[in-house]
């Protein structure tokens, strides 16, 4: 999808990046996905299969989370990695912007799959894949940290500092553009009213991106579909309940009964439906809210797809957050 982030580079300069990253050889380079952030290619050498990603320029304005988002893939990969059985790609070679080079890049193992959104399920295939996403997501939460937030934005000591840090950068990101979120300063005060409920969460490792187009699946003789994540690099420390946003989407908490019960069989601490839970759910649909509100403005222009996309959907996600909110 088209996206003012995304850095534009030919063929040559493409190759001649990678030369200097060490692959003197370099074969079928194609564009990779359909990523909105980062520019991503495939591409071949020595008959091993790779992916590089390109971050957006330096000096191109991204939101405050945003900030060095490529390093933080490469922790949240080495967190899955070294913590979980969950299948992500090798890493290769990270190199940070320097003087010659405005930008980040990353290259990695190109795994083998297609995303979740394009394999050919069967019915039963399609009806088990929900519970195998929400068993590999039980796996992260076992993930504990101290603190909570986006390590590249410092973190705090509990989750309703955290929030409400994320919320307000939010904000700040928005009036930067001049423009403001009544909607974001409304779930601002809900996040405040919560104050005592929040700050008892557990920090653990959230991904928020679970969508099916960063899921490859493959289908294995005699093992069935493998699953492997891809792009974790929204992912922060803080309330396992968020990733629930992407299960059974905006389907109510309470009612989100299969993703509930796949849970509850497999996580150490799983979630039941009370009301407490709804709010902390709530709270999270409204971030995504905020975040698909606010990056159109940096992104995309008023007649680019993501824009319209992002105006209906942060609509719609508000409208679930405050029927929960609102009530209680």
């Amino acid at each position: 999808m088209n996206s003012r982030s995304k850095i534009k580079m030919n063929h040559d300069q493409i190759t001649s990046l990678l030369h200097e990253l060490g692959f003197d050889t370099v074969e079928n380079l194609k564009p990779l996905g359909a990523g909105e952030f980062n520019a991503v290619f495939a591409f071949d050498s020595l008959q091993e299969h790779y992916v590089l990603k390109i971050a957006p320029r330096n000096d191109f304005e991204v939101m405050t989370y945003e900030h060095q988002m490529m390093s933080s893939e490469v922790f949240w990969y080495r967190q899955i990695s070294q913590n979980t059985s969950i299948r992500v790609p090798k890493l290769y070679v990270f190199r940070k912007a320097d003087e010659k080079t405005a930008f980040d890049c990353l290259v990695m193992e190109r795994l083998s799959g297609v995303t979740m959104d394009d394999f050919p399920f069967s019915k039963e295939e399609k009806d088990a894949t929900l519970s195998q996403l929400v068993k590999m997501a039980s796996q992260i939460h076992d993930i504990e940290n101290s603190q909570y937030g986006y390590p590249q934005n410092g973190l705090f000591d509990n989750w309703f500092d955290a929030i409400s840090s994320m919320i307000s950068q939010a904000l700040n990101d928005v009036a930067k553009k001049h423009r403001t979120s009544r909607r974001g300063e409304k779930l601002l005060h809900y996040v405040k009213k919560n104050e005592e409920l929040l700050r008892s969460v557990p920090s653990r490792m959230v991904n928020f991106d679970l969508w099916p187009s960063n899921v490859l699946c493959e289908r294995k003789d005699h093992q069935g579909i493998q699953f492997a994540w891809i792009d974790p690099e929204r992912s922060f420390w803080g309330d396992p309940i968020a990733d629930f946003v992407c299960f059974q989407f905006l389907v109510p908490f309470e009612k989100k009964t299969e993703a509930l019960a796949a849970y509850q069989g497999s996580s150490k601490q799983p979630f039941t439906g009370t009301i407490s839970e709804q709010i902390r759910y709530a709270i999270m649909e409204g971030y995504l809210a905020l975040i698909m509100e606010v990056e159109k403005y940096y992104r995309y222009a008023p007649l680019y797809p993501g824009w319209s996309r992002n105006v209906i959907v942060s609509k719609l996600l508000y409208a679930s957050a405050f029927r929960v909110l609102d009530r209680t």
